[in-house]
C-alpha cells in the first residue's frame, strides 16, 4: 500500500511509511472511530476488491466485530453496476449488510444543456444522441466549439478521448459480446429491419462458433 495513504490522516511520523497490509489500515480507521464519527469511502471498490485478494472478507469481519457498534460511515462506491450488485448476492460475504443504496443516474437531455448553452435545440439533442448524461463524458465538451468540432475532437479523432469507448464499454461489461459487436456492425452496414439484423447477426455467431470449435479442436 501506498505511502500516501498515511499521510492523508495527518501522522507526522507515518509519513512516507507504508501501511504493512490492509488489516493493519483497518485497525488504523477502527481507532478513529472510537475517538470521534469517521467516514471511508473506498470508491471503484470492485476494482479495487479484485487486486486485494480476501479485502472483503476482511471488512465483513470488521464491520460484524467492530464497525457496526462504532459510529464509522463505510461507503463502497463503484461505476461496474454488475459488478456491485454481485457484492450483495446471497453466496457474498458482505450480503445482508448493507444499510442504504444510492444510485447515481445519467444526467437528462436538460441537464445536458448547461455544459454547452449555445447549442441549439436540435444540437442539445443529437449531443445527447451521442455523449449521453454521463459527467465524465459532458465535461469533455468544449462549450465554445459547436457539435460537430467536439465530436471529431473527442469520437472519431483516434486520439481522442472516447474513440474507441463503445468497445471498452463491450468489452469491460459483457462476458461475451460478440453478439452485441454483430448488432452493431448489421447496422452500421445498412441492416433496417429485424429480420435483417438477426439474420446476419446469426451468421456472425455461427462463423464465430465453428473457429472457436475449429481453434479448440
Amino acid at each position: 500500500m501506498s505511502g500516501k495513504s498515511s499521510q492523508r490522516f495527518g501522522k507526522p511520523r507515518a509519513r512516507g511509511i507504508p501501511f504493512p497490509g490492509w488489516q493493519a489500515l483497518l485497525d488504523d480507521l477502527t481507532d478513529r472511530a472510537r475517538r470521534q464519527p469517521f467516514l471511508v469511502v473506498l470508491d471503484e471498490f470492485p476494482y479495487l476488491a479484485a487486486a486485494a485478494p480476501g479485502l472483503i472478507s476482511l471488512i465483513q469481519r470488521y464491520w460484524d466485530h467492530q464497525w457496526s457498534k462504532l459510529p464509522i460511515k463505510l461507503v463502497l462506491s463503484g461505476s461496474h453496476i454488475t459488478a456491485m450488485q454481485q457484492l450483495e448476492e446471497g453466496d457474498q460475504p458482505l450480503y445482508g449488510r448493507r444499510t442504504a443504496r444510492i444510485s447515481m443516474q445519467p444526467f437528462s437531455y436538460r441537464q445536458l444543456a448547461e455544459f454547452v448553452p449555445r447549442y441549439s435545440s436540435e444540437d442539445l439533442l443529437r449531443a445527447y444522441g451521442i455523449f449521453g448524461g454521463l459527467p465524465g463524458h459532458l465535461s469533455l465538451l468544449d462549450p465554445q466549439a459547436d457539435l460537430a468540432t467536439n465530436v471529431a475532437r473527442i469520437v472519431l479523432n483516434p486520439n481522442g478521448r472516447l474513440f474507441d469507448d463503445a468497445q471498452h464499454m463491450l468489452d469491460a461489461f459483457l462476458a461475451d459480446a460478440v453478439v452485441h459487436y454483430s448488432i452493431v456492425e448489421a447496422i452500421a452496414r445498412g441492416e433496417r429491419t429485424w429480420s435483417r439484423i438477426t439474420s446476419r447477426v446469426a451468421a456472425t455467431v455461427a462463423h464465430c462458433c465453428c473457429q472457436c470449435s475449429g481453434y479448440r479442436i
